[in-house]
């Protein structure tokens, strides 16, 4: 009953697969991820190809902006050719990863995109960047995003509090997506404190 499936591609990029030996099968597993949402859906559900940040970089790799900036093209290229919808760029942590998202697709063009942050309930990024900061990282391309969204953070509560801070400050359509929040440690067992009614 889904009107949009989001893809488990999130961090099918060649810096991640490498760690698992398979930097060469970018194409091929996004492409397969694709066709798998297909088979599960029905015709007007939307397919959303997820393009999570590249990972961790050692400093001794030699790895530049650039070569980052192909590998997300490598990555929304496999997703845009098996006709993957749309492009929703998930958990973006901060400006400089929000900046390589924006390159890469205006690279591309051609499938429109959303860019989804993971921010504090302060709204915040990892590197304490505001969310007017975020939201100012696009304002000067030429190819902008359909839509923004805010994802994982710090559960639904956390989240509606980023929620009340972005509305007065975008002019896009909303996506929220909030994950269960950090387990807390009550008579040394570990507990999720959000429970199915709570989320929903």
């Amino acid at each position: 009953g889904a009107d949009v499936l989001t893809l488990n591609t999130f961090g099918a990029n060649k810096n991640k697969l490498s760690k698992f030996g398979f930097g060469s099968k970018v194409r091929e597993i996004n492409t397969a991820s694709v066709k798998l949402a297909r088979e599960c859906v029905r015709e007007d559900t939307l397919i959303a190809g997820s393009v999570g940040p590249i990972g961790k970089i050692p400093y001794s790799s030699g790895i530049k902006d650039d070569d980052i900036i192909d590998m997300l093209v490598e990555h929304i290229t496999a997703l845009k050719d098996a006709k993957t919808d749309f492009i929703i760029f998930e958990t973006l942590p901060s400006l400089k990863d929000a900046e390589f998202a924006i390159r890469a697709i205006n690279n591309i063009k051609g499938i429109p995109y959303v860019l989804s942050f993971a921010v504090s309930r302060e709204g915040e990024s990892s590197k304490g960047e505001s969310l007017q900061k975020l939201m100012h990282s696009f304002v000067s391309v030429d190819y902008k995003p359909t839509a923004i969204g805010l994802n994982c953070g710090v559960g639904p509560e956390g989240m509606l509090s980023a929620l009340e801070l972005l509305i007065p400050i975008c002019n896009y359509p909303i996506i929220a997506q909030p994950n269960v929040g950090s387990p807390r440690n009550i008579d040394n067992r570990t507990i999720y404190m959000t429970s199915p009614e709570y989320f929903t």
